[in-house]
């Protein structure tokens, strides 16, 4: 074994000299291996964020020796509880948070944010994992590129919407269907997750960068995390826009022990109540004890419209956020 290490430190400094982007530019696609261990070495120094110790490797194979996180899933944590007080569910929610804003700072979307995807170990910390629906979020700088997209996104909306009155009463899985395949018949391909260009979402940083929408596939997660412009499958999305939806179940579930709805579409009741502005007078009427922030904050994160829904930011400067933490007992 230590000839193996020392062989693999060997190499990875090697590694190191000589390794560079792989140059496709293409946005909006999952994270390549050799991408994605980059990111984890280089970028993804927050505590929250898994990443390997150290990586080693040997004439066959690579072994990523990653962190012992005796503690378990979240989820499971959460399952023996019931529920957390709000105290504690903002000592593991503003731990979420850290570990979203360092995807975000390294062009991250997760896509698959749950109390199953958060690991924890004895001393209380809470590591987001999970990597395999990460995409790497498309950006555009140059104006005359963006114009040609919005143009391009323009002609496939309108050809969507004619799609759309045309099979308005199949269900989302079967319009997605029936339209994919006559996508592939008139042999282009409107619908991807992976390559491609996308359209300008907005700025994003002080370098006046423009984030981009992403075409979506399929409906990528878990049902009770999946943001519905997601769920329907027929718009481009924000990466960063469907992480802070799934925030919003995930920390519903911390305080009140249930998920918010079983998927958020229309047909869901509580979904259609929640997100038509009467999250409040619903749970009030549901005894559930949550304190007028928590409401507040939760309403603001559910709203369908992921121009309006809250951002990271927002998120950190509500006023729940600046209770008191308690960290999980014993």
């Amino acid at each position: 074994m230590a000839n193996i290490e020392l062989q693999a430190k060997q190499q990875q400094q090697q590694q190191a000299q000589t390794h560079g982007e792989n140059g496709n530019g293409n946005d909006g696609r999952p994270l390549e291996p050799e991408e994605l261990r980059r990111r984890s070495t280089e970028t993804m120094f927050d505590s929250h964020v898994m990443m390997p110790m150290d990586i080693l490797t040997d004439n066959r194979n690579l072994y990523c020796v990653m962190p012992f996180c005796d503690g378990g899933e979240l989820f499971d944590v959460l399952e023996r509880r019931q529920k957390f007080p709000e105290d504690e569910a903002r000592y593991w929610f503003k731990q979420v948070l850290n570990g979203v804003d360092t995807l975000q700072k390294a062009g991250i979307c997760h896509r698959d944010m749950s109390l199953e995807n958060l690991l924890t170990d004895s001393s209380g910390t809470a590591l987001v994992i999970d990597f395999g629906m990460c995409l790497k979020v498309p950006f555009l700088e140059e104006e005359a590129h963006a114009h040609r997209m919005q143009q391009r996104m323009q002609h496939q909306y309108q050809h969507q919407q004619q799609h759309q009155q045309q099979y308005q009463h199949q269900s989302p899985q079967q319009y997605q269907n029936q339209y994919q395949n006559q996508c592939q018949a008139d042999g282009r391909d409107d619908f991807s997750d992976f390559g491609g260009e996308a359209t300008p979402a907005g700025p994003v940083d002080h370098r006046t960068r423009q984030r981009c929408l992403i075409r979506p596939l399929v409906a990528c997660g878990k049902p009770y995390y999946i943001s519905p412009e997601v769920m329907i499958s027929r718009q481009p999305f924000d990466g960063y826009a469907i992480d802070m939806w799934a925030l919003g179940p995930l920390l519903f579930l911390m305080v009140c022990g249930f998920p918010p709805w079983d998927q958020a579409i229309e047909e869901d009741e509580r979904f259609h109540y929640f997100s038509g502005g009467h999250f409040r007078q619903t749970v009030q009427s549901w005894n559930l004890g949550l304190s007028e922030d928590i409401m507040d904050l939760l309403q603001r994160m559910f709203w369908k419209d992921p121009t309006q829904r809250l951002s990271l930011a927002q998120v950190r400067a509500h006023p729940w956020m600046d209770g008191p933490e308690m960290p999980p007992p014993g």
